[in-house]
């Protein structure tokens, strides 16, 4: 994940760098957070950036480091046993997201078939927000 404060510069800076395709997350599924969300699975990149006007907890990240990397996604083979291995290392989940069909039609154009992931807050090692995710690919 890598938050910015100009989503469309980063998303063509990406296009025209690794060929990306962006796909936005509609604004109704991310303005809770604050955010605007576009993601490229074929480079395997997610862009996030502020609304404007809108206090998030990534305004104040950019605010404080500057643009860059602030998430990691670790696929993996079962989301939920994966969250239970990090709870038993004292980490806690701050959000956990399992779409149904109709959300990854929406959100996703259909890409997947399962998509679940379970954010954390790491510090040590990481100092960032780690994504434990599970995805099954609708080509499989």
């Amino acid at each position: 994940m890598v938050g910015t404060w100009d989503i469309e510069g980063s998303k063509h800076f990406f296009a025209d760098l690794l060929g990306a395709t962006f796909i936005d997350t509609p604004l109704q599924d991310t303005e809770a957070f604050g955010l605007r969300v576009s993601m490229a699975f074929d480079a395997g990149i997610e862009l996030s950036s502020p609304l404007e006007g809108v206090d998030s907890a990534l305004a104040a990240m950019l605010t404080e480091r500057g643009e860059g990397i602030v998430g990691v996604v670790f696929a993996v083979e079962d989301a939920d046993a994966a969250k239970t291995r990090a709870e038993a290392l004292g980490q806690k989940p701050f959000y956990s997201l399992d779409y149904s069909r109709e959300e990854i039609e929406r959100q996703l154009g259909g890409a997947f078939r399962t998509y679940k992931e379970h954010f954390f807050a790491i510090a040590d090692p990481l100092n960032a927000t780690m994504l434990l995710g599970e995805f099954e690919p609708t080509d499989q």
